[in-house]
């Protein structure tokens, strides 16, 4: 009992002082979190005018009659959204969009996971082929889609003259048919984002640890074993970057779109954004476009969570 009475003051003393660090540890804290918060608030404030406001303002006028050439009614209306679901156009853009988005993100996913398994073997010259990796994805998109389209002209273009020297029909008008004028905007996006998916997919590659690879040599894991179990599984982070990123950016393709097919001929190319630039531009039907573009926003959200429901897997990425 007398040891436990001399020990006392000790034991006061002790978690005095904890009590004090504690209390010195929070307002530390406490300081951190507000010198934290003044330097946020300036890139919150910015990102907030330029993302808020606008998408707040798009869907205002979206349930407004907007139309520049009748400036005197703003009445609140439901007719933009009736309109779309009565607009012919509309439903083939949207189509067409879709289908854009899906193809040319699959074509993009598989060409660029094949040229970065390429990039990542042992060969002379690796490093040549690695930067020329960002050729086509460096070139602006409406540069590249002006140079394509004289390349598919049927008179002096580039493709029609290949075939000719081949001795293969060279009489194609590859703009000017609708299957042909499809197939051909493919080609262009796969040739121009595929690098970009290839530099994403060589760094993903490798991030995975080498001695992975030799222990299942030693097992004697043949090569479609050692990339089905190994290099997809490891690689599910980077090709859900790959996969949100692409079909986000498909799915509002404009430039390309504009610079090679103008959506023609007749619909056969038109997608989304490029119907609400002829809706809102140049008809300067502000409502009509900002119902055209609540949708198109709502079909991105709806992409993004499909892809990370299906591929987000916590533990892949550590």
């Amino acid at each position: 009992m007398k040891e436990i009475t001399r020990s006392e003051p000790g034991v006061v003393a002790g978690s005095a002082i904890l009590s004090r660090t504690k209390k010195r540890t929070r307002g530390l804290g406490s300081r951190e979190r507000r010198f934290a918060f003044w330097l946020i608030l300036p890139t919150f404030v910015g990102l907030t005018a330029i993302l808020l406001y606008p998408s707040a303002q798009t869907i205002l006028w979206s349930f407004q009659h907007y139309v520049l050439t009748d400036p005197l009614q703003h009445n609140f209306t439901l007719s933009n959204y009736t309109q779309l679901f009565h607009d012919h156009v509309f439903w083939l853009a949207l189509k067409f969009t879709i289908f854009y988005a899906v193809l040319s993100v699959l074509g993009q996913t598989i060409v660029g996971l094949g040229v970065a398994l390429m990039a990542n073997r042992e060969f002379r010259g690796r490093g040549l082929f690695r930067a020329a990796l960002l050729f086509p994805w460096m070139m602006p998109t409406v540069i590249t889609a002006v140079v394509w389209r004289f390349m598919y002209d049927p008179n002096y273009g580039l493709f029609n003259g290949v075939l000719q020297r081949l001795g293969l029909p060279h009489s194609f008008v590859w703009l000017g048919s609708p299957t042909l004028a499809v197939i051909a905007l493919f080609l262009v996006a796969i040739w121009k984002v595929n690098s970009f998916a290839a530099l994403v997919f060589l760094a993903g590659l490798q991030s995975i640890p080498a001695s992975v690879y030799e222990a299942a040599d030693v097992d004697g894991a043949t090569a479609w074993q050692r990339f089905s179990r190994i290099t997809m599984p490891m690689l599910r982070p980077t090709i859900l970057v790959v996969l949100v990123l692409r079909t986000v950016e498909a799915l509002q393709a404009f430039d390309i779109i504009y610079g090679l097919t103008l959506g023609g001929p007749g619909y056969s190319t038109l997608n989304l954004p490029l119907y609400l630039y002829q809706q809102a531009i140049q008809g300067l039907n502000f409502g009509y476009g900002s119902a055209m573009g609540v949708v198109l926003a709502i079909m991105i959200s709806a992409f993004a969570i499909f892809y990370v429901k299906v591929l987000y897997r916590p533990e892949s990425l550590g």
